[in-house]
C-alpha cells in the first residue's frame, strides 16, 4: 500500500490492524510514504519469507520518534530478504543515522542482494562505512545510491576499488544527479568522471585491474602484483 493519506485517527486505526493480518507467506510489501509504528514493524517481523520490502521517505528520525534505530532492530528477522528500498523523500532523509544506526542492521540480512539508498543526504563518510562495512555484505551485487551528500568522487572511487579488491560482482547505479551536481559546484573533472566509469564497470564484473607497476593488496594479506597478475604472494613474505 503506497500513498495511504486519512485522517490521523483513521491512519492509527488502520495500523492497528496490522496486529491481525496473517502474513506467513508474503513475499513482497511496499509501504512507501506511509506512517510507520511499532505495529508495522512487528508484522514485518513476522513475515519469514519476506524477499522484496520497499519504503520511501518514511524511514527517518524525527524530533517525535527514533524510526531507522527501531527499523534495523527487526532486520535480523527478516532472513529471506533480499532486495531493501530506503529511499528518502525532501526533508525525509536518512542522513547521518544510515552509518550510525541502519548499517549494523543491514550487514545482519545474510541474503541481501540489492540495496537502494537513494535520496537520503548520506555523506562521504557514510558512503566510506559502507566501503568498511562491504565485506560482511557478502552477497550484496547491486546497489543504488544516487541523490546524496557527496562532496567529491572518492568515496564512489573507494567503494568501486574494494569490491574489486574483495573479488566481488558490485553493480552500482550510475550517481547522474550527483555528479551533476559536483560538475556544477566544479569540484570534478571530466578524467576523474571518466575514471570512475571504468572503476565501476570493472567492480560490476568483478576483476581486476592494474596500471603498470602497481599493485593490489586483499583483505586476507595476498598482494596481486600488475607486472604478473597471475601470481599471489604473500604479504607477510615482502
Amino acid at each position: 500500500c503506497d500513498k495511504y493519506h486519512d485522517e490521523d485517527q483513521e491512519i492509527d486505526d488502520a495500523m492497528a490492524n496490522f496486529q491481525n493480518i496473517s502474513c506467513e507467506k508474503l513475499l513482497e510489501f511496499s509501504w512507501r510514504k506511509n506512517k510507520i509504528d511499532t505495529n508495522l514493524l512487528n508484522f514485518l517481523k513476522r513475515c519469514p519469507k519476506l524477499e522484496k520490502l520497499i519504503f520511501e521517505g518514511n524511514v527517518y528520525n524525527s524530533e517525535e520518534e527514533s524510526i531507522v534505530d527501531k527499523f534495523a532492530a527487526i532486520l535480523p528477522s527478516l532472513e529471506s530478504l533480499t532486495s531493501l528500498y530506503v529511499c528518502g523523500y525532501k526533508k525525509c532523509v536518512l542522513g547521518n543515522d544510515f552509518e550510525t544506526q541502519l548499517l549494523d542492521g543491514l550487514k545482519k540480512l545474510p541474503k541481501l542482494t540489492c540495496l537502494d539508498i537513494s535520496n537520503n543526504s548520506i555523506s562521504d563518510q557514510g558512503i566510506n562505512s559502507l566501503v568498511f562495512s562491504l565485506k560482511e555484505l557478502s552477497n550484496l551485487t547491486h546497489i543504488i545510491l544516487d541523490n546524496n551528500a557527496i562532496t567529491s568522487l572518492d568515496p564512489l572511487m573507494k567503494l568501486a576499488e574494494k569490491a574489486i579488491q574483495l573479488h566481488k560482482k558490485l553493480s552500482i547505479s550510475w550517481p547522474a544527479n550527483d555528479i551533476k551536481s559536483l560538475l556544477r559546484d566544479q569540484k570534478v573533472e571530466d578524467s576523474e568522471i571518466s575514471n570512475l566509469r571504468g572503476k565501476f564497470k570493472f567492480a560490476s564484473e568483478g576483476s581486476i585491474n592494474l596500471s603498470n607497476n602497481s599493485a593490489i593488496t586483499l583483505d586476507d594479506g595476498v598482494v596481486i602484483d600488475a607486472k604478473n597478475s597471475s601470481s599471489v604472494k604473500n604479504k607477510a613474505a615482502l
